[in-house]
């Protein structure tokens, strides 16, 4: 498994954490390198996944998740873990389970978008590997 995040990704939530939860700049950027350090721990030591050329033009209607799909498919990620499934929902994705697992078929790759509980299940019955 390896943490993927986009220097854009990062720089909505150092924002997120001064401006909506009242951080401190100072903690904020602890935290920030916190996150970078978690990425620099995968097996290609890459940091985080700066996506070029390709930021936010997936076609689903959130602009910053549609940023997250673009860090996904530009690191080849093979799933997309999160609980915020409605918001990842393009209008050319198969929905494999509602609510819980959909495929996004991308010239370039595929990639599952599933919700953390289903793949935590799919880890502990073995079906994910490091």
């Amino acid at each position: 498994m390896q943490l993927v995040i986009s220097w854009g990704m990062l720089n909505r939530l150092r924002k997120v954490f001064i401006l909506d939860w009242n951080i401190d700049r100072e903690t904020t950027d602890e935290l920030i390198q916190a996150i970078v350090g978690y990425a620099n721990l995968g097996p290609a030591g890459l940091g985080p996944q700066l996506t070029l050329g390709g930021t936010g033009m997936m076609p689903i209607r959130d602009d910053e998740d549609a940023h997250v799909l673009d860090t996904a498919i530009a690191a080849s990620a093979d799933i997309l873990v999160t609980s915020n499934m409605a918001d990842f929902l393009p209008r050319h994705i198969e929905i494999i389970t509602p609510d819980r697992l959909a495929k996004f078929v991308h010239p370039k790759k595929t990639v599952l978008i599933a919700h953390p509980f289903l793949v935590r299940d799919w880890f502990d019955a073995g079906k994910i590997l490091h």
